[in-house]
Order: C-alpha cells, then sequence, then structure tokens
C-alpha cells in the first residue's frame, strides 16, 4: 500500500537543519504526498526543555516557511501536557481514516517497547526507521518482526547535528548559524547570543 503521508513527531528544541534534510529525503524516497510535522507539548522522555512549546512552533514555522508539502500540526501543543504517541496515533485515524505513519530514527525504534501503550500502538501505526544502515538494520529487522511491526527501513546517511548540540553550543555562548535554518537562526538571535 502507498504511504500519502508521515507524521515526523519531536520536540525541535530547536528545529536543525537535519531535521529538514531527513524530511525532504524521506518525502522524495517515498514519493509522499506532505511530512506533517507534529512537535510535542511536553516530551515524556524530557523533564523540560530549552524553549518553550510557543517558541519552539514558532521556530518550526519559520523552517517550513514556503515548504508546501511541509505542514505543521498544532494539536499537542494546545493539549498543554505531555504528548504520547498512542494518543496521537488515535487522533489521526480518526482524522484521515487510514493508520498513521510516523518517521523515527533507529533509536527511538528500538525504544518502542518502553512507549506507552506499546502493544496497542503497533496495531494501529505503521512507522519508517530512517538508519544508517550495517548491524543497524539487521536489529532494526529483527526487532520489527519479533514484535509484529509495520514498518520499512529508510536508508539515511549520518548528518552529526543535533538539538542536544546546538543546545549546549548555546548555554556555552557559541554560534548556531549553519545549524539551523536562517530564519530559526534570526529567532534566536532576538532572544539569546548565539
Amino acid at each position: 500500500m502507498k504511504i500519502r503521508r508521515v507524521f515526523f513527531g519531536g520536540s525541535f528544541d530547536p528545529i536543525h537543519l537535519g531535521h529538514l534534510i531527513l524530511a525532504r529525503e524521506v518525502l522524495e524516497y517515498f514519493n509522499l504526498e506532505e511530512v506533517i510535522f507534529i512537535p510535542t507539548y511536553l516530551s515524556p522522555f524530557k523533564k523540560e526543555h530549552m524553549f518553550s512549546p510557543y517558541e519552539r512552533l514558532k521556530m518550526l514555522r519559520l523552517a517550513l516557511k514556503g515548504e508546501k508539502r511541509f505542514k505543521v500540526k498544532t494539536f499537542e501543543i494546545f493539549k498543554r501536557r505531555k504528548s504520547y504517541t498512542y494518543y496521537t496515533a488515535q487522533y489521526l485515524l480518526i482524522k484521515y481514516g487510514e493508520k498513521p505513519t510516523f518517521l523515527l530514527g533507529s533509536d527511538s525504534f528500538l525504544s518502542l517497547k518502553g512507549w506507552k501503550r506499546f502493544k496497542e500502538l503497533i496495531k494501529i501505526a505503521k512507522f519508517i526507521v530512517a538508519t544508517r544502515g550495517g548491524d543497524e538494520v539487521e536489529r532494526i529487522e529483527s526487532f520489527g518482526r519479533e514484535n509484529s511491526i509495520n514498518f520499512k527501513v529508510f536508508p539515511f546517511r549520518r548528518i552529526d547535528i543535533s538539538s542536544t548540540y546546538i543546545r549546549r553550543r548555546i548555554k556555552e555562548g557559541k554560534s548556531v548559524r549553519y545549524l539551523v535554518p536562517d530564519e530559526v537562526y534570526k529567532f534566536l538571535r532576538g532572544r539569546i547570543r548565539v
């Protein structure tokens, strides 16, 4: 069955070029109609975020400006509570009338058993797993088969940019230029020394 759209959830604290390159390559590889970004209000795996939900949403919108096939859905932000993929999948299943496909990195995919209502989640959702190849692909395929997960592997080249690295540089007063889109960089410069 053809995948029409992919949902890319995350904190995006902040959104960076690695996120955008991954979204673009997945869009082209699977010939998708759209990639829908879903920023969390609060990730269940994080105690806090550097930027507020509304600052992260603003940066995401700035980063995606002019990208017709990149969309943002804000329902997790405006629920104002921890964001769990199971409840998001339920909502998307009803809204679109088909099982939603989530875009995940390999680490997130391999940690799915620790996610809220894992067994129910994998019944109502599908996954595209971005991987760097090698032994990792075997681990992903083995995990997916053992747990009867509906997934596809996406071979993705390594881009060594992370939100964690960017936040560390911000805390150290170092520049994050060329790690984030220009409009996001301008937004950050108006708030902190970057």
